[in-house]
């Protein structure tokens, strides 16, 4: 029995065709499934606890990063659940890193091979898992921005970006890295990278890696303002890691909090959160993903 936590206005309601997609095939192929379908925020955390309280084992997430990682958070740490994602947001950034094609049918065939992989994943205040991108600074304000917006496109989430970068502001931290180095300055960007992008196609860490254990920290550092659209074709590009204003290490656990005492806004994969630091950790080989990795190769995978 697959029990299918799907958003259906996911993707500008590209959720609800995806399940519906995933559901004929299902019924073609004789398959038992249950739906429990999200209706508000946070509701997917909801669903899945009362899939969970069912006898879930084997759970399909229809969705964007955030369906996923609410998905992933409420399942925990149980070993006797796995979860198959089939992406249906408009970015599907984690997707990209689990090499998950974008066609339903394609993800579905991957989920019924009914084979386990063990994914590592970033705690995020012993509260949420971040299984693709969580951080601060620059990210959460085009966020803020694109979120008021009436459509959520790929071209939405730029000019929200470029809006934010023509009102720059930089973030004082403080930054303390496996408990052994701590820096602090103004920041345009902290982020902790699970997967390898984040933003709707943006290669924030293209060396980063699920079954590493290991997190990738990418700092964006404060930069002369006539150099900022220099910056953003680097970044938007994904070629950012070797310059020197970008600083990128591999860890295990990072403390962010800002210099002035205030709260942090925090991205956790395009969900918005408030608190007093970020407390994040990797979690290595914690997520059993149902086995989607369908191709032998990358080459053969098309994510556009």
């Amino acid at each position: 029995m697959y029990y299918i936590i799907a958003n259906p206005n996911s993707g500008n309601k590209k959720g609800l065709d995806v399940l519906n997609e995933v559901t004929m095939h299902l019924n073609d192929l004789d398959k038992k499934y249950k739906i429990f379908l999200s209706e508000y925020e946070e509701h997917t955390i909801e669903l899945t606890h009362t899939a969970l309280a069912e006898g879930a084992n084997l759970i399909i997430a229809i969705g964007g990063d955030g369906t996923f990682m609410e998905v992933a958070t409420a399942v925990g740490d149980r070993d006797d659940v796995a979860i198959g994602f089939i992406p249906a947001g408009n970015g599907n950034d984690f997707a990209y890193s689990l090499n998950i094609p974008d066609d339903p049918i394609e993800a579905l065939e991957g989920i019924l091979l009914n084979e386990a992989t063990e994914l590592d994943y970033i705690s995020v205040n012993k509260e949420v898992r971040c299984l693709n991108v969580c951080g601060t600074g620059l990210d959460t304000d085009v966020l803020l921005d694109y979120n008021n917006k009436p459509t959520k496109k790929k071209s939405d989430y730029v000019k929200s970006l470029l809006k934010v970068i023509t009102h720059l502001h930089y973030y004082n931290l403080k930054i303390n890295i496996d408990n052994l180095q701590t820096i602090e300055g103004e920041y345009m960007l902290v982020s902790l990278c699970n997967g390898k992008r984040f933003g709707a196609k943006i290669n924030i860490c293209e060396e980063a890696d699920l079954e590493d254990s290991l997190m990738d920290l990418v700092i964006i550092k404060k930069i002369e303002k006539w150099k900022i659209p220099f910056l953003l074709l680097t970044f938007l590009r994904g070629k950012h890691l070797n310059k020197p204003w970008c600083t990128h290490i591999k860890c295990k656990n990072v403390t962010i909090e800002n210099l002035d005492g205030t709260p942090l806004t925090i991205n956790v994969d395009g969900q918005l959160f408030q608190s007093e630091k970020l407390v994040a950790e990797i979690q290595p080989c914690k997520l059993l993903c149902l086995n989607q990795n369908i191709y032998e190769d990358e080459e053969e995978y098309d994510d556009d």
